[in-house]
């Protein structure tokens, strides 16, 4: 039973899971992108041999369920049904229902041409399975009995009992009778789980951090989001510290303050204009960046000596500067920028603050 029932499971769930194609139809191209994405096409390769050669044309054939389809390999089953539930107790769960709904039944119609002689009608018996499955979890959630439900639910009840005839209605009450004496559960979300490529994604992040920290061109400020945005390799949409901890302990450990941004910023300005008579308002202003904040780590920069130099990073490190660096003058108040900036009404020159021993 189990040959002929794990089809019926994995196609039922992969539609539940969103790959469908038409109707009922699994989408296959994507529910393989997902799988190449979820196990590394490295892994599949080993494990599946038609994988391993190119031969995908027909890899889950076998989930059409249809005459001319050929049983799946058991590795390739397991693969797919580790996937798609994720939950070993979820995943026998199901294969239950199915097996206690039984063997499919073809039913007949007479068309009304010719009243002797019955064809077979096209229903599936994932239909009827699916019909199962959501009759059973109202009948839970209601508190309904198979009375109430063909009160209720008399069209749907009606093509069960068309489509299986009575092993239709008792695979119901079972499911029902199954489900209805199970207690309560906690679930487990399945994103509670380590992702399997957590490391490969930790090691990109790595290789995209020293490149933005020591790229010669107009810095931008390496942080958990610039990290991901510019690593191609992407398993997930956020690296959150429960399924990547790895990937997330690595964007912390390679962000940067924000003054240590500017620190860089200035400096690639500076660079620009380095060997030239230019004021130091031209510097800042190229920058882009808060005009009294960077003005200050101009100054201390000019009182450090810092070469202009690429990579900047490097040069910075040089002279005490790291990635957690706290500013020229940690304890100071700047003036709100944006909406929240009010004029004095004062102008005062600038003055240059003492960052003697400040780093």
């Amino acid at each position: 039973m189990l040959a002929e029932n794990l089809p019926r499971v994995l196609r039922e769930r992969a539609l539940e899971r969103g790959f469908r194609w038409g109707a009922e139809k699994v989408d296959r191209l994507s529910l393989q992108a997902a799988m190449e994405s979820y196990y590394s096409p490295e892994l599949l390769a080993r494990l599946d041999r038609a994988y391993a050669k190119a031969k995908t044309e027909n890899w889950f054939h076998f989930l059409g369920l249809t005459k001319g389809a050929i049983e799946g390999p058991l590795s390739r089953n397991l693969l797919l049904a580790n996937y798609l539930f994720q939950d070993a107790e979820t995943f026998l769960e199901r294969l239950a229902d199915i097996e206690a709904q039984g063997p499919y039944v073809v039913a007949h119609e007479v068309p009304p041409d010719n009243a002797y002689a019955p064809t077979p009608v096209n229903r599936t018996a994932d239909g009827v399975s699916l019909l199962v499955d959501r009759l059973a979890k109202i009948a839970i959630d209601q508190n309904l009995d198979i009375g109430d439900l063909w009160r209720d639910h008399y069209g749907a009840m009606k093509r069960i009992a068309i489509a299986g005839s009575k092993a239709g209605i008792e695979a119901l009450k079972k499911v029902i009778e199954r489900r209805s004496a199970k207690p309560a559960k906690k679930l487990v979300r399945s994103s509670a789980k380590v992702h399997p490529r957590d490391a490969d994604w930790a090691e990109e992040i790595k290789k995209t951090a020293v490149r933005l920290l020591n790229d010669s061109d107009r810095p931008m400020r390496v942080s958990t989001g610039s990290l991901v945005r510019n690593t191609e390799f992407k398993p997930a949409a956020w690296p959150d510290a429960i399924c990547f901890p790895l990937t997330r302990a690595a964007c912390i450990e390679f962000q940067e303050s924000q003054w240590h941004f500017y620190a860089r910023r200035v400096l690639w300005a500076m660079a620009r204009h380095h060997g030239k008579v230019v004021a130091r308002s031209l510097i800042t202003e190229d920058a882009g960046l808060e005009h009294h904040r960077a003005t200050d780590v101009y100054h201390y920069l000019v009182s450090l000596a810092v070469i202009p130099v690429a990579p900047f990073k490097k040069q910075l490190e040089a002279k005490g500067i790291h990635l957690d660096w706290s500013g020229p003058c940690p304890g100071k108040e700047y003036r709100k920028a944006g909406r929240g900036y009010q004029k004095t009404g004062v102008i005062t020159a600038y003055v240059p603050p003492e960052f003697a021993g400040k780093t």
